[in-house]
Formats: structure tokens, C-alpha cells, sequence
């Protein structure tokens, strides 16, 4: 979950609570600032969170593959 310095200071108590069973990212004037940890999330559930906001849904294992072969031949100019 992502929140804004503002948002965190206004409701502490709330984000503390969700914190128990998800990560909340912190900005501040849209950079990010902190990140609160859930102290009881696994490690693949934390790595999947961290690529959840970076990867589009549009891509998968064959536009991947696709991609990669494209590149290795691409011819430069």
C-alpha cells in the first residue's frame, strides 16, 4: 500500500494496525520516503508486493521470452 506523509500523520494508529499483514510505502511530495514493514509476511509474499506496482499484468512468460529474443538479434545501427 502506498500513502502520503500527511495520510500516515493523520492516522497512525490506522496504518499501524494494517501494517500487521501488509507493507505500507510512505511518500513524501511523491518520492518515496519510508517503508513500514510487516514483521510477519513471508519472503515471496514481500517480493511479489515489490514487483506488484514495477511489472504491468499485461506482461507474462511468452512477451518475456519474445522480448529477450528480439533484443539478443537486434541488429545495431
Amino acid at each position: 500500500m502506498k500513502i502520503t506523509a500527511m495520510e500516515l500523520e493523520k492516522n497512525v494508529s490506522k496504518y499501524l494496525m494494517l501494517a500487521r499483514t501488509e507493507d505500507i510505502w510512505v511518500t513524501l511530495n511523491g518520492i518515496l520516503t519510508a517503508k513500514i514493514v510487516a514483521p510477519n509476511v513471508s519472503s515471496v509474499d514481500f517480493l511479489s508486493g515489490l514487483l506488484a506496482e514495477k511489472i504491468s499484468d499485461k506482461i507474462d512468460r511468452h512477451s518475456i521470452h519474445e522480448e529477450r529474443i528480439l533484443s539478443k538479434y537486434a541488429i545495431n545501427d
